[in-house]
């Protein structure tokens, strides 16, 4: 198989050689890997002049330069374009760090789940909070290197000929976002390829393959989507190598796969001597349009629950589904759970702890995009 290493790049100088450093320090299994600069027109040539000086000892090297801006999310679909010349692309925007042995977990990836249409990519990277509201996010582990989201990842992914043709498709068809049922705050996302790659995963019921541990890192540097340095989303990054990895077979009805919320996919519990069909909403991040079962699990307060659950163990889903009594978590019907809020000291349980000044950051982001979006 026949990888490409592609990075958009536009104007973060500082950021795209710590990026090259890691990459000259991986580890590529013996193989001629080649490295494409896709560099968006911003008026300088200090990203140029580092490509062009740039010694990569692994395969050929080139360099795309855009003669005009064409903005992230047009740079990431012309990435994803180069999979006409190759079997799959390793997609790295500049202020990612990589693990030494991304590129070989990466491979193995792609073989994998070469064929299994359930799948629109892999990732790179490994969530330790929900993108959508921050909350912390535990996934069920065994021993199995693998999980599902159906999510994209932006921070680190690859793409196969075959998963990036199927997006491509279905993107020509210009389905409006509004006949699909992705959370609220992505629709106000504006200037996002991401946007689009969700609703493509929604509508065709797709997943990202994700693993447990980070094969990169994601530093938030100062750019056009961040004004300054963040540590937000800066996680634990794997020192393995030239190691054999476990995958795990899709199965959607598994506790391994997670809905677009990064909830635990709908599914029917016995509880009590009594079955019901669940949708899981424990942040309490879901609309009422986003739940199609008559139940809902949720972390809002309910005055009359059908039954009450504990928040002590992690993943948070193991409580009910140990059936863990306690006052957090409650089962109610679709109904009772649309007149019902999220308590603020709730919130702060389950939010992802975040330094303070990354917390005012956040807090002041998302004010701007109120004001400005």
């Amino acid at each position: 198989m026949n990888i490409g290493i592609v990075i958009p790049c536009y104007n973060r100088v500082d950021s795209l050689n710590r990026l090259l450093v890691s990459l000259e320090g991986a580890n590529y299994i013996g193989e001629e890997v080649d490295l494409i600069f896709s560099i968006d027109y911003s008026g300088i040539n200090n990203i140029r002049y580092l490509a062009e000086s740039f010694q990569w000892e692994f395969g050929s090297k080139k360099i795309i330069l855009h003669p005009s801006n064409i903005g992230l999310k047009q740079n990431i679909l012309s990435c994803g374009d180069l999979v006409d010349e190759y079997d799959a692309v390793i997609v790295l925007e500049d202020d990612l760090y990589v693990a030494k042995d991304f590129y070989n977990y990466a491979k193995q990836a792609a073989y994998y789940y070469l064929n299994n249409d359930n799948i629109a990519g892999i990732s790179l990277f490994s969530y330790k909070y929900t993108e959508i509201g921050f909350y912390q996010f535990y996934p069920f582990q065994d021993n199995y290197d693998t999980f599902f989201i159906q999510w994209p990842s932006s921070w680190g992914q690859l793409w196969t000929k075959r998963q990036w043709h199927s997006f491509r498709s279905w993107l020509s068809l210009n389905k409006s976002l509004e006949d699909i049922n992705i959370p609220a705050s992505v629709k106000l996302w504006t200037h996002s390829w991401k946007k689009f790659y969700i609703a493509y995963m929604i509508d065709l019921d797709k997943y990202f393959v994700y693993p447990y541990v980070s094969f990169t890192n994601d530093f938030g540097s100062s750019g056009v989507h961040h004004t300054n340095q963040s540590n937000i989303c800066t996680t634990s990054l794997f020192f393995g190598i030239n190691k054999k990895y476990l995958f795990r077979d899709f199965d959607k009805s598994s506790i391994y796969v997670y809905d677009c919320f990064f909830q635990m996919r709908k599914r029917n519990l016995i509880l009590n001597d009594r079955e019901y069909d669940v949708c899981f909403d424990l942040y309490s991040t879901k609309d009422v349009c986003n739940i199609d079962t008559n139940y809902v699990i949720t972390s809002k307060t309910i005055k009359k629950p059908i039954i009450s659950f504990a928040s002590i163990h992690i993943p948070f889903e193991y409580n009910i589904l140990t059936n863990e009594g306690g006052g957090f978590f409650y089962l109610t019907t679709k109904n009772e759970y649309k007149k019902q809020s999220l308590a603020i000291l709730k919130k702060e349980t389950l939010r992802m702890k975040m330094y303070v000044p990354d917390m005012i950051k956040y807090v002041c982001y998302k004010i701007w995009r109120k004001i400005f979006k």
